[in-house]
């Protein structure tokens, strides 16, 4: 079974449960901001993942970084980030961090856009080059990969 990224986000959200729970150490933002700017940045998170995921449903087209891609999605978020789930990803687990407080946890995020970053995203950038050629690379002059 190949590692796939939601694999990567829950088992990062474990990773932040668990330094909450097991490191008491310093906590930045006090209570209730954090209880305030977690749930809101998790659910802008979600505002990018879930259109941009549909949206691959609409198009009918693959979903799974390990498989070729088969059209070239440049629409909804796509016009803003050339990976929108995986930004949402990161903004999700940034408001699991900031939620829970321990600032153990914020590095969690980090870690995980470094990860997804040097593993995934250059693995699918190679795809879509590959694939798309001059449409994909004049997209990627236009996009930014992240923000």
């Amino acid at each position: 079974m190949k590692i796939l990224p939601p694999h990567l986000f829950y088992g990062s959200i474990v990773v932040i449960i668990a330094l909450n729970l097991f490191l008491s150490g310093l906590r930045p933002l006090p209570a209730p901001w954090n209880w305030a700017l977690g749930p809101t940045l998790f659910l802008l998170g979600l505002g990018l993942n879930l259109p941009s995921a549909r949206l691959f449903g609409t198009v009918k087209t693959n979903l799974i970084p390990y498989n070729d891609p088969n059209v070239l999605v440049t629409a909804g978020w796509f016009r803003y980030t050339r990976n929108p789930m995986y930004l949402g990803f990161v903004v999700m687990l940034c408001g699991v961090a900031i939620g829970l407080g321990e600032i153990y946890g914020y590095l969690v995020p980090a870690i995980f856009a470094v990860i997804i970053d040097r593993t995934f995203i250059r693995f699918e950038e190679k795809a879509m080059s590959r694939v798309f050629g001059a449409a994909y690379d004049e997209y990627r002059r236009k996009v930014r990969r992240w923000i």
